[in-house]
Order: C-alpha cells, then sequence, then structure tokens
C-alpha cells in the first residue's frame, strides 16, 4: 500500500511540475452552479431541474430516475410525440416484438393500455442532465 501512494504522488508531482492542470485529470470542479438545489452541482447531476440528492439511475442512461419520465418513447428520441404515436399505431392489437418501445406495459401485446400510458405524457420530454453526452444515452438530454 505504501509503494502505491509513493507511486501516486510521485506521478501527481510530475504532472504538477510538468505543467499539467489537475483539473484536466479530474475532471469538472464541484461546487458549481446546483440549479435543482439538491447538493450536486450541475456538472455531475444526472437530473439538474428536479432535485435528486441521491442519483439514482436504476437504467443506468446518465439520466435520473426523476428525469426517467417517460414510459412509452417508442422511438427512443427523449420526447414523447406524434411520431411515436404513428409507430405505436403501425403495431397496434400486435405482439410486442412489432415494436418493443410500443408495449409501454410490457404484457406482450400493443393495445389500448399502451396507448392510456403513452396519452397522459405526449409531448413531454426527458428531463436535462448534466452528465457528458459521452456518458450517457441519447435519449437523455
Amino acid at each position: 500500500m505504501k509503494a502505491r501512494l509513493t507511486i501516486c504522488a510521485l506521478g501527481m508531482g510530475l504532472m504538477f511540475s510538468l505543467g499539467v492542470p489537475l483539473g484536466a485529470i479530474a475532471g469538472p470542479t464541484p461546487g458549481g452552479a446546483d440549479t435543482d438545489g439538491d447538493g450536486v452541482a450541475n456538472a455531475f447531476d444526472n437530473c439538474t431541474t428536479i432535485a435528486n440528492g441521491n442519483q439514482a439511475d436504476v437504467d443506468h442512461d446518465g439520466c435520473g430516475n426523476v428525469c426517467d419520465i417517460l414510459l412509452c418513447d417508442v422511438n427512443k428520441d427523449g420526447i414523447q410525440n406524434i411520431t411515436d404515436f404513428n409507430l405505436w399505431l403501425a403495431c397496434f392489437n400486435q405482439p410486442a416484438s412489432c415494436n418493443p418501445g410500443a408495449d409501454c406495459n410490457n404484457d406482450g401485446i400493443i393495445n389500448i393500455g399502451d396507448f392510456n400510458i403513452w396519452l397522459p405524457q405526449f409531448n413531454v420530454s426527458n428531463g436535462p442532465s448534466g452528465i457528458p453526452a459521452s456518458h450517457k444515452s441519447p435519449n437523455c438530454p
């Protein structure tokens, strides 16, 4: 353990003496703006508009659970709109294999039950995440 710390300290000292800024190594600096007041700076917050101090993200898409409000974004573009409806309608009364994203309640068939889940979220989009785009899925703004 002592050898690892020594090597780490020597490496950091070498980078410092070469003029490598520590921010280039560590990423964003904590303590920036915190729009939602949850104690997590926007640069690290996986949902910048709704407080979520625990940063829960069960589907690991880079959007916190509180920003993953879309239950039936059929084409996975981050907003439920007429495009999703048309994709849903094309598979109405068919097995979920027609378009798995259209089976909003995961019962294996695309039917009115899925539409009832889809409709209240018409023209709703996922909440924004401060996580860099390279670390999240495309459907998380």
